[in-house]
């Protein structure tokens, strides 16, 4: 299975923003910055054994992709 996250520490504009100072007009670089904070890594591979159940935690207002293959 793979399992994709967006949350305070995957993704998460709002984090990425606030580091780079909250800038209302962010220059050329800022916006770099931002694109490469927001970008999602590759999806996490997690292997499902047993009766084929699987426990991860999401935190408050994040969201979770789970793919099955």
């Amino acid at each position: 299975m793979r399992l994709s996250r967006v949350d305070t520490e995957h993704g998460d504009f709002t984090v990425a923003y606030r580091k780079v100072g909250s800038p209302g007009c962010p220059t050329v670089e800022q916006i770099d910055e931002l694109k490469r904070a927001t970008s999602l890594p590759e999806p996490e591979i997690v292997h499902v054994e047993g009766y084929g159940q699987i426990r991860i935690t999401i935190p408050p207002n994040g969201i979770a992709l789970l793919e099955l293959a």
